[in-house]
């Protein structure tokens, strides 16, 4: 697959979703300082409407500008 952006905007995110032919629990995102493995499902998914009632700081986005997934053979 290739694809092309002209991101000519400075205040937002670009983000690109893709079905693949197989299924991960985890995937790699790049930080600010380093990469870091997470899970694909929050863990706080089953309860997010409670965690957001108090002001849980539970994370259910991601920004980042890269995601890798691999499958284990």
């Amino acid at each position: 697959m290739r694809v092309e952006l002209d991101n000519q905007v400075d205040d937002h995110r670009v983000q690109l979703v893709v079905s693949a032919p197989f299924n991960t629990e985890t995937s790699w995102s790049d930080t600010p300082f380093g990469v870091v493995e997470r899970a694909n499902t929050p863990a706080h998914l089953h309860d997010w409407r409670e965690a957001a009632g108090r002001k849980s700081r539970a994370r259910f986005t991601r920004c980042c500008t890269w995601r890798t997934c691999t499958t284990m053979t």
